[in-house]
C-alpha cells in the first residue's frame, strides 16, 4: 500500500457545530488529562507500528511526517 493511499484512507473531515464547556473539579481535570495522554500514546504507537511495516521507512518516519 502506498503512502498516498494510506493518507486517503485515513482522511476524515469534521465540522464543529458548537463548543460547550462545563466547569470541572480538579479530580475530573486530572482524569481528563490522563485519558488524553493515554489516547495520544496509543495513537503514536499505532503510527510507529504502521510506519515500521511500510518499506522505505526504516527510521520509523515517512516523508509526510
Amino acid at each position: 500500500m502506498s503512502d498516498d493511499s494510506r493518507v486517503e484512507r485515513r482522511r476524515r473531515d469534521y465540522v464543529v457545530d458548537q463548543i460547550e464547556t462545563v466547569p470541572m473539579t480538579a479530580e475530573q481535570y486530572e482524569q481528563a488529562v490522563s485519558a488524553l495522554a493515554t489516547l495520544i500514546v496509543e495513537w503514536a504507537t499505532s503510527r510507529r507500528r504502521d510506519n515500521s511495516m511500510t518499506p522505505g521507512t526504516e527510521s520509523g518516519h515517512s516523508d509526510g511526517d
